[in-house]
């Protein structure tokens, strides 16, 4: 029992010096505020590129502004204009919407025939019109050479608003440079013809055209309105005819 006593009373006077003579503990540091790791940026997808797609020229172009109309390469077809028009008196505004014989004179296109400077050079059913013969006799030169309130156009006079369309005028004619003439339009370029056929002045002619000048028919041979015809022109209005003579369809007239 002694011994336990003993033994208890060691460890209190130990504890009291302890107390005592030990340092104090130091108090513990604060905890450590924790470390907040920002996410790294996420990159903003690259851009796809869109392959550009041409329009199909078939389908209607309906969103169409006038300034996409402008830069569009395909503007709409002559051809397709032509072929609504050329049963009217105007098929043409400048020489390019013509065939490629042909010439626009007053809205309509003229084959351009023999090049011309004077009536003389175009033979007695044909006027010089514009640098080039023309189809019938010149019946003016100016407004005072037709009668009443006629006026005076390529040559020819007409009366303002005689007729526009070939509707206008009476069955079996066509519109022709405000005058209602004989027959019925057949054409407005060559290809309007069949097979083996020329354009000539709004009417199909028989045989393929051939020429437009006479140096397309080679030696011996002149042009006359798009058919090579035997026998070298024999004036012009270069070499006019002597002592008076009239040039018809580059011969001198006996």
């Amino acid at each position: 029992m002694r011994p336990l006593l003993v033994s208890l009373a060691v460890i209190v006077v130990l504890g009291v010096l302890a107390w005592f003579f030990l340092p104090e503990p130091k108090p513990l540091p604060p905890p450590e505020a924790p470390v907040v790791v920002a996410p790294a940026p996420v990159a903003a997808p690259a851009p796809v590129a869109t392959p550009l797609v041409e329009p199909d020229p078939a389908e209607p172009r309906s969103d169409f502004t006038t300034s996409q109309h402008l830069a569009d390469p395909r503007p709409p077809s002559v051809e397709a204009w032509l072929e609504a028009a050329k049963h009217v008196g105007r098929v043409c505004e400048t020489d390019a919407t013509c065939g490629r014989w042909q010439r626009c004179r007053l809205g309509v296109c003229l084959n351009r025939g023999a090049e011309c400077t004077e009536d003389n050079a175009c033979g007695g059913e044909a006027r010089c019109d514009d640098g080039a013969c023309a189809a019938g006799r010149r019946q003016c030169h100016a407004d005072g050479d037709c009668a009443g309130a006629a006026q005076c156009f390529g040559g020819v006079c007409w009366k303002a608003g005689e007729c526009r369309y070939d509707t206008d005028c009476d069955g079996g004619k066509r519109c022709y440079n405000g005058n209602c003439l004989a027959g019925v339009r057949d054409c407005a370029a060559d290809g309007d013809c069949k097979a083996k056929q020329r354009c000539e002045f709004d009417q199909c002619k028989a045989g393929a055209r051939e020429c437009i000048a006479d140096t397309d028919c080679g030696k011996n041979a002149r042009c006359l309105h798009g058919a090579c015809e035997k026998g070298a022109r024999d004036c012009s209005d270069e070499a006019p005819c002597p002592n008076g003579r009239h040039c018809s369809f580059g011969h001198c007239d006996r």
